[in-house]
């Protein structure tokens, strides 16, 4: 058998007011995005340990840049390397 139930407890908490800061923060975020992607020098930002935490259209638009070209290079120097009898020697220095 079930006991009775006598009580019931409850409150209410208004959020209006977090919510309304929420979606404040949030506009204010997508000005600060739009003003830095109207800007046409790359920008990038990384936190303390070195990773990406935001950048504007230009940056990215470098990064796929650099990618590309980055693919179309190494697919050159795979046809050479097969055209020299994969006989070539890679010799990176970094500075």
């Amino acid at each position: 058998e079930q006991p009775e139930l006598h009580h019931i407890y409850g409150g209410l908490v208004d959020i209006t007011a977090r919510k309304q800061a929420e979606a404040a923060l949030a506009a204010h975020l997508q000005f600060l995005q739009l003003l830095l992607d109207t800007i046409p020098n790359p920008i990038f930002f990384k936190d303390s340990q070195g990773a990406y935490l935001g950048c504007n259209k230009a940056f990215e638009n470098l990064k796929k840049f650099l990618a590309e070209v980055n693919a179309e290079m190494s697919t050159r120097f795979e046809q050479a390397a097969e055209r020299q009898g994969n006989k070539i020697t890679v010799i990176i220095v970094k500075t």
